[in-house]
């Protein structure tokens, strides 16, 4: 272990030497004897190195080494650095001479000193990287001084951009502006605050920096100036390019402003809007919350209100959510299969391809937006011969019972009724203030608040009426004579037409048109009346006339029902539907609209006719009961009927089978069988329908099928309270089933039996005839016993032809003449309904919640009534001609049936 000591203890030595620090520090930890490790260490002159240590035998490191602490930053050992450690140190020159070093040398590397130059300036000198100093490097010219600075032979001698001190230079001023000033002893132009700017100058711009562009001329070049036009409105005009305002011809006027009463923009007209504008406060179109077209007024900038201020519509049949309470076709009745009608249409109208009006018989109003055709609510069952409208917010239609119904346009309000006045065929006007409706015996006019009678002449009987000017009125009718309105009375005109004249239009106040019952046209140019072509061979009755022009003209009639005028003759329009029309309308060459019979549509798009007819066509039914299973699960029988709708040739040919499967109405079953009276329904895979000759079908989930009822005997009636246990009846016979075959026998001669309903085996009811009086009988589940009616009283009453209850104590029947009966468990009473119509039909949902209808027989107005258990209220809106049938699957869905020219009705919440 001794022979140690001498080696630590030079180990110890050399690390001194070599200018470590000293590494006491690790002596206290211990070690394994005869270990050696390196490890960073503070040496040198940058203090970085590596120091080498053993363990000795005491079980610690010993701080020695083998070999000294290396210097990496001195390497010849002189104590100066080869580099530059950050401490302050002066980097050795060069680091393998020790003898060389800054303390030995002439200058540290990096150094800078003053000196003069080899012109006498002053200069200075750089310390290379060999420690030498460098030549003396003169100074950058000096501006202004009289020296040669930078001793490069020339005198103050300038740069790029500077100037002779004291002279006068251009300069850019603070606003911009080219301007002049002194240079600066520094040889440098002046700057903005000593750069005097130039003097105003026509160039639209602030030359002198006051912050005014042509300050000091009349006006600023390009500026806008107001001035006043040439009707005297606030208006433009531009500075010229001398600084002089234009003359009052140069005034431009404003645009027009909105509701101001002024003529703005100087055209001669107050007010008008741009397409998108409109006047404030006036009630104008506007797009309802839920995308359909409703009305709102005018907002105060002139634009249309916003959807959630926007009026919806009412209601129409259309498949649609019209008045934006979330349901479609709802708290109307609609007819569905086909959307709207098909009775007979009188006239049409219209203000443009997506806004029309057609109207018709029994109360039919029908608006085509473009994309098709809608049911509306006239608020009238009466026929509509005729419409006009001056906007589509105010349109006006006249019929029969000198009805007048009028568009708001959100719904129609029926104006005046006379049921005691005589029909209204014509309508026409000038303003909304300024409206004339004539018929047989009246001439009215609407003023605005209402319809005032106008004295006419004795004889005068117009069937229709058409003006150039509220001064200058035509009204045409009875016998061929012309009346003319000059603003004060009436005066007849005569003319060479030989039968009624039923329609007048005119491209101007000297050509007017007529066409007569025998297919005349008769002109007036502006001094008589002619019949230039006598009979025209081929319209038959003319009964509609419009035109674009003096040269476009339309009339329809009776077969082959259109033809035109091109300015020198009229001719036969090829490819026309072959049809009675009664109304034509265009909105232009390529959209004409004709109406007539059958409630047929035909339209022209300008080189081509074609046709619709508003339902089905051919081979329509006329249904007369309808039962279900479900919403979507509906069936209707009755008569079908071949040939077409539209020319009204139809022959009755046996029954008729429709279902509604919750979309469309199907007809389901061919001819074979006879017509069709009675219908029960006890689930998806069973029902029953019966009907004349002993006719008995049976539906079965797949097919209908003829069961044999032992009869000749016409079926009106079929109800039952289980598949095994059905009641029939009809004409002088009462039949059951009791699961394997009928049983029953005739009735008393001049009975029969209309219609059935029960509430359980034992509490059934049938309601009838006998010789001529209506009659009604129980059955208590033993016998069939007869119950008392009350006197029919007013009502012309010969039959019960429907009954329903909702308890033995709530039962209701009703039967021909308006007869409506109520059983309250003890004895039937009398209720009277607004109507004298004959009652087909009686459905329910409780004691607060009945439906019937009437007027079953075609072309019949037909009337539906509802009660909410204290009163009886008739339907406003409900589909035109008669109904036979009534059945709702809930309260919220009901359906009616009844008439040839119309499918199936549905009434919905």
């Amino acid at each position: 272990m001794g022979s140690t000591r001498p080696t630590l203890a030079l180990a110890i030595a050399l690390a001194t030497l070599a200018g470590c620090s000293d590494p006491a520090a690790s002596t206290a930890e211990t070690c394994t004897p005869g270990l050696a490790r390196q490890r960073e260490q503070a040496c040198g002159v940058c203090g970085q190195g590596t120091l080498f240590e053993f363990c000795g035998w005491d079980g610690r490191w010993t701080p020695a080494s083998l070999r000294p602490c290396d210097d990496p930053d001195d390497l010849d050992g002189d104590g100066f650095a080869s580099r530059d450690c950050g401490s302050g140190n002066t980097i050795d020159c060069d680091d393998a001479d020790p003898a060389v070093h800054p303390a030995t040398v002439e200058c540290a590397p990096g150094t800078e000193r003053a000196c003069t130059t080899t012109c006498g300036t002053a200069g200075s000198a750089l310390c290379s990287s060999d420690c030498a100093w460098s030549p003396c490097t003169p100074p950058r010219e000096t501006c202004g001084n009289g020296r040669d600075d930078d001793c490069d032979g020339e005198t103050d001698e300038r740069r790029a951009g500077q100037c002779r001190p004291d002279t006068v230079v251009p300069c850019t001023t603070a606003c911009g502006s080219p301007g002049t000033g002194p240079c600066s002893p520094t040889c440098e132009p002046p700057d903005l605050e000593h750069c005097e700017p130039p003097p105003e100058a026509c160039n639209g711009a602030d030359d002198d920096c006051d912050g005014a562009a042509d300050d000091g001329f009349p006006c600023a070049r390009g500026s806008t100036l107001p001035c006043t036009d040439s009707c005297g409105t606030a208006g433009t005009s531009v500075c010229d390019e001398a600084c002089t305002p234009p003359g009052p011809a140069a005034c431009r006027p404003p645009v027009e402003a909105c509701g101001n009463g002024v003529d703005d923009d100087c055209d001669g007209e107050t007010d008008e809007a741009d397409p998108a504008q409109c006047l404030p406060g006036s009630l104008v179109p506007c797009l309802a919350s839920c995308g359909t077209r409703g009305t709102g007024p005018c907002g105060a900038d002139c634009r249309a209100p916003p959807p959630a201020a926007c009026v919806p519509p009412a209601e129409a049949c259309n498949g649609r959510d019209d008045d934006c309470d979330g349901v479609a076709d709802n708290h109307r009745w609609c007819t569905l299969g086909s959307p709207w009608t098909t009775a007979g249409l009188a006239a049409v109208w219209g203000f443009g391809p997506d806004d029309i009006w057609a109207v018709g018989l029994q109360g039919v109003a029908l608006h085509w937006d473009g994309t098709a055709w809608s049911q509306t609510c006239a608020g009238t069952g009466a026929d509509l011969l005729d419409v006009w409208g001056i906007a589509p917010d105010d349109v006006w239609a006249v019929g029969r019972d000198r009805q007048l119904v009028h568009w708001d346009g959100a719904s129609w309000s029926l104006v005046d009724s006379d049921p005691w006045r005589l029909d209204l065929h014509g309508v026409w006007g000038f303003a909304p203030d300024d409206v004339w409706a004539v018929g047989w015996t009246d001439v009215l006019h609407w003023n605005g608040t209402e319809w005032l009678a106008v004295p006419s002449p004795p004889g005068m009987l117009p069937l229709a009426v058409w003006g150039a000017a509220p001064d200058d009125l035509w009204a045409a009718g009875y016998g061929g004579t012309m009346w003319h309105w000059d603003d004060r009375s009436w005066t007849p005109v005569p003319s060479r037409s030989p039968g009624n004249v039923f329609a007048i239009w005119g491209a101007a106040s000297d050509d007017v048109w007529a066409t007569d019952e025998y297919g005349g046209f008769n002109h007036w140019d502006g001094t008589s009346w002619l019949r230039p072509f006598g009979r025209t061979v081929g319209i038959g009755d003319a009964l509609g006339l419009f035109g674009l022009a003096a040269d476009d003209i339309w009339a329809v009639g009776s077969f082959p029902g259109l033809m035109h005028w091109d300015g020198r003759e009229w001719t036969d329009v090829e490819g026309a539907p072959d049809q009675l029309f009664a109304g034509v309308w265009a909105s232009g060459p390529d959209d004409v609209w004709a109406v007539g019979t059958g409630g047929g549509l035909a339209h022209f798009d300008g080189v081509a006719w074609s046709f619709a007819a508003t339902g089905r066509d051919l081979d329509p039914p006329r249904l007369v009961a309808v039962r279900g299973a479900a919403a979507d699960d509906v069936w209707a029988v009755g008569t079908r009927y071949l040939g077409s709708a539209s020319d009204g040739y139809l022959t009755a040919a046996g029954g008729a089978i429709e279902h509604w499967d919750g979309r469309t109405w199907t007809a389901v079953d061919g001819a074979g069988f006879a017509s069709l009276r009675g219908l029960w329904v006890a689930g998806p895979e069973d029902a029953w329908a019966v009907g004349d000759a002993g006719t008995i079908r049976r539906w079965n989930g797949a097919e209908w099928s003829a069961r044999p009822s032992g009869t000749t005997a016409d079926l009106r009636a079929v109800w039952g309270t289980s598949p095994d246990d059905l009641w029939v009846g009809g004409d002088g016979v009462l039949l059951r089933w009791e699961g394997s075959a009928w049983r029953g026998s005739a009735l008393e001669s001049g009975s029969g039996v209309s219609a059935l309903w029960g509430l359980a085996p034992d509490d059934i009811w049938a309601v009838g005839w006998r010789l001529y009086s209506p009659r009604a009988a129980h059955w208590d589940g033993t016998e069939w016993s007869a119950t008392d009616l009350p006197p029919a009283g007013d009502h012309d009453a010969i039959d019960l032809a429907d009954v329903w209850g909702s308890a033995d104590d709530d039962v209701w029947a009703v039967g021909t003449g308006g007869l409506l009966l109520h059983w309250d468990g003890d004895a039937w009473t009398a209720h009277d309904v607004p109507s004298d119509a004959d009652l087909t039909g009686v459905w329910g949902f409780g004691t607060d919640d009945v439906w019937i209808v009437g007027g079953g027989i075609i072309g019949m107005q037909a009337f539906v009534a509802h009660w909410d258990g204290a009163s009886w209220t008739s339907a406003a809106c409900f589909p035109v001609g008669g109904t036979a049938a009534v059945w709702g699957a809930s309260p919220a869905e009901v359906w009616i049936v009844g008439d040839l020219w119309a499918a199936p009705a549905r009434w919905r919440e």
